[in-house]
Order: structure tokens, then C-alpha cells, then sequence
């Protein structure tokens, strides 16, 4: 294959790992916001939820941009927090909402790693 084309296939890789990392992340916020229990924080909850999804809209953009590196340290931090939230399930420390969380984590990781490592 021609260098460009491959360079294209990845950056194609990236862009879907961009998207997936928002909508999957959106999804966890929707469901760990809907399993808290309320907190009394009254209007300041929703300045701290459109600054989240500021932060995941630049995030990725970034990772649709190819920034390798970042991508890499998102997969790793996201297939960490899925260790340890599987400890805690398994140690009966974990909240309600971590077995509905579990899934996006999972396909958050696989969409970083495909774009990181090259998998299919």
C-alpha cells in the first residue's frame, strides 16, 4: 500500500476513536449523574457538567487530530480505571451504577487502543 493511503486509514482510526471517546463518555456522565444521589449543588451542577463536556469535546478533537501520545494515555488511564473498578465490584466496595458503567469503559479502551496499536 502507498504510505499516504496508510497515513489515511489511521487518521481514519483516530477520527472514530475522536467520536467514540465523546459519545462513550457522554453516555458515562448521562448514567453516573442519573445513579448519584442528589447533592443540593443546585445550578452550579449544570456550570460543572457543560464544563465537563467542553473538556470531552476538546479531548476529542485532539484525538480525531491523531495526537498519538494523548490517545495512548487515555487507553492506558482507561483500561486502568477498568481494573480497578472490577476490584471494587469484586471487594463489594463499588457503587450501584459501576456495572452500567463497565460497558463504556470497555469500548471506550477498545476504540483508543484500535487507533493506538492497530487493531481491527
Amino acid at each position: 500500500m502507498n504510505e499516504s493511503v496508510i497515513q489515511e486509514l489511521n487518521l481514519k482510526k483516530y477520527r472514530q476513536a475522536g467520536i467514540g471517546f465523546f459519545i462513550l463518555n457522554l453516555i458515562y456522565f448521562g448514567l453516573a449523574v442519573a445513579f448519584l444521589p442528589p447533592m443540593g449543588l443546585g445550578g452550579s451542577i449544570y456550570i460543572g457538567l457543560a464544563v465537563c463536556i467542553l473538556f470531552l469535546g476538546w479531548m476529542s478533537w485532539l484525538i480525531a487530530g491523531g495526537r498519538r501520545k494523548l490517545t495512548l494515555i487515555c487507553a492506558v488511564i482507561f483500561a486502568l480505571r477498568f481494573f480497578v473498578s472490577v476490584r471494587q465490584m469484586m471487594v463489594g466496595e463499588a457503587f450501584l451504577v459501576v456495572p452500567y458503567l463497565l460497558p463504556c469503559l470497555i469500548l471506550t479502551f477498545y476504540m483508543l487502543g484500535r487507533a493506538v496499536w492497530d487493531w481491527p
